[in-house]
């Protein structure tokens, strides 16, 4: 039985350089009897030199009615994906092209998996995300949903911080900044700042200081149904930006209130191969990878 919808193929062309993945991917799949449409992830100055033979569409045509999105590249890949599929519901499997790939499901060599993923052989895992917003007297100024992270990084010197859940104080401290992380967000930024492991499929918010300057500072796993408030404190001419999922970034302001809180909607993964968290975790983290 023929499913309903196309398969969307999304590539960076930094990392698929002459959309070469993207190719055997497509002619895969036609093979399989789908439809195939291609929309790259495109960054500033990059609308010219892609193939000529490759028929390519606008994002927003190649979202309409897909039924499910393919990403060539790394986990930056995936991330950026994520972004554009907030809200609709349709599952996402990545190619990876990139380093770890950590979000990735499949790795160059395994192309010829993507038969499975065509005929719907493949499982979904829900992961949460988190909407976060940045006030500034009172009004929202900046706003983004995130599959790993919203992070406060100091710029050059480090920068005092409150963190709120709830509207209680839970840590003041001294630092590079601090990362509130989803459960998928356990493996990237956080990790690097020594923030636990953590199930992807979990339900948590996870609060992790940046190089924090007292004993006191550390990590915290709250309830996923938590406020999240955290508040530059004493800026005296120190800069700091707030940013989500690592893209726009925006400045800080004495008596600004970044607000955080579980998302009403999720990232749901296509997983083909059926491997456990702790094997990926000992395959892409352990010093042999």
């Amino acid at each position: 039985m023929k499913l309903e919808g196309h398969i969307l193929l999304c590539p960076n062309p930094h990392r698929d350089l002459g959309l070469s993945c993207t190719r055997e991917a497509r002619e895969l799949l036609l093979n399989e009897g789908c439809e195939v449409k291609i929309s790259p992830l495109l960054s500033e100055g990059m609308e010219e030199g892609f193939p000529d033979d490759l028929p390519l569409c606008p994002m927003e045509e190649g979202l309409r009615r897909a039924r499910l999105v393919i990403t060539f590249g790394g986990d930056g890949t995936i991330l950026q994906a994520a972004q554009l599929l907030h809200g609709r519901g349709v599952p996402l499997l990545g190619v990876n092209l990139g380093h770890k790939g950590f979000l990735t499901e499949l790795e160059r060599d395994e192309l010829w998996r993507l038969r499975e993923a065509a005929r719907g052989e493949y499982s979904l895992q829900r992961r949460m995300m988190l909407d976060a917003e940045l006030l500034r007297q009172g009004r929202v100024i900046a706003s983004g949903s995130a599959l790993n992270d919203v992070a406060v990084n100091g710029i050059v010197n480090m920068v005092r911080l409150a963190a709120y859940g709830d509207g209680e104080r839970i840590m003041e401290f001294s630092a590079d900044g601090l990362i509130v992380a989803t459960p998928t967000g356990a493996t990237a930024y956080s990790l690097a700042a020594g923030g636990p492991l953590m199930e992807p499929d979990a339900e948590s918010i996870l609060l992790t200081p940046i190089c924090a300057h007292t004993l006191s500072a550390r990590c915290f796993v709250l309830s996923p149904g938590r406020l999240v408030t955290i508040r530059p404190l004493e800026m005296d001419g120190r800069r700091a930006v707030f940013s989500v999922d690592g893209s726009g970034p925006v400045e800080l302001q004495e008596g600004d209130e970044i607000r955080v809180r579980r998302s009403n909607f999720v990232t749901w993964m296509a997983l083909l191969k059926g491997k456990s968290f702790y094997e990926t975790a000992f395959d892409k983290l352990s010093d042999r990878s």
